[in-house]
């Protein structure tokens, strides 16, 4: 059986904002509506609007709310074929969603899976390599899939040791953001008013894209999967792990309803929050 850590999130791209009352929730990031929902601390959804995201500079673009304004958002790709409105997150297979909510979310446009690296590459091997988007196979900030396989991206062996070290990097960084001193009340509101200051963000700009992985939440595992119809991982991210509590050894994968619908008989039972 694949173990994921925590129940699937599935999201919805909405061109135009829906007619219902939905919960919205004003956030520092995409990442954290992802954890509001996994927690089940928003049981019946959770509508992100371009309004919702106070801090992060990268997820308006990678979802779509936006085209870049400067050099650190022209860092993520936009890849959406057009403007979306608002964006629809819901633990996917949970009994407490209406069916005018379920009118509109279904079907979903990717479902995030969390899981570490074994369980991981069971996700890979169970759906195959030819089931997984390969435009960024060679930029790891984007794409982990040629450490799962030899089939695709750079496989020379000094291509594999910039990968591992740049994996490792990866993962130092997040155990900082993941410890008990970068989670207490004042260092969260730190991090978070400094993430607002333009020089801040583009010092994580070139940490992310060019030392460390960037976008597992807004654009690996939620927009990849909807623009290319296809499968899409990716190492955790600092925004990830800081603000999305995500274990920071932990994978991203972003797969379309479709493959959800075939990895499921091999799934563990996981709770909803």
């Amino acid at each position: 059986m694949i173990q994921i850590d925590i129940a699937p999130v599935a999201v919805k791209f909405l061109e135009t904002l829906p007619e219902l009352d939905l919960p919205r929730q004003a956030t520092r990031s995409f990442c954290e509506a992802l954890s509001l929902v996994r927690s089940g601390e928003i049981p019946g959804g959770l509508l992100v609007t371009p309004e919702s995201i106070a801090v992060c500079a990268w997820s308006p673009v990678a979802l779509g709310f936006r085209e870049p304004l400067n050099d650190s958002d022209a860092a993520m790709p936009s890849v959406h074929p057009g403007p979306v409105a608002a964006v629809l997150l819901y633990n996917y297979g949970s009994a407490d969603l209406s069916s005018d909510f379920r009118e509109v979310a279904d079907p979903p446009d990717s479902i995030v899976l969390v899981a570490d690296e074994d369980n991981s590459r069971a996700v890979v091997e169970s759906l195959g390599i030819g089931e997984f988007d390969t435009r960024y196979v060679d930029r790891q900030e984007f794409c982990a899939l040629p450490s799962f396989s030899s089939e695709v991206g750079p496989q020379d062996p000094e291509s594999v040791r910039k990968r591992r070290r740049r994996a490792r990097r990866t993962f130092a960084m997040n155990r900082i953001f993941a410890s008990g001193l970068m989670q207490t009340k004042r260092m969260v509101h730190l991090v978070t008013r400094l993430m607002s200051k333009r020089w801040m963000q583009k010092l994580m700009t070139w940490l992310s894209f060019n030392k460390t992985v960037a976008g597992s939440s807004c654009f690996v595992s939620t927009s990849m999967p909807r623009v290319s119809g296809k499968a899409h991982i990716g190492y955790v991210d600092v925004g990830s792990v800081g603000w999305g509590h995500v274990n920071p050894r932990r994978f991203l994968t972003g797969v379309t309803p479709e493959q959800y619908n075939r990895l499921q008989p091999d799934l563990a039972p996981v709770s909803h929050g």
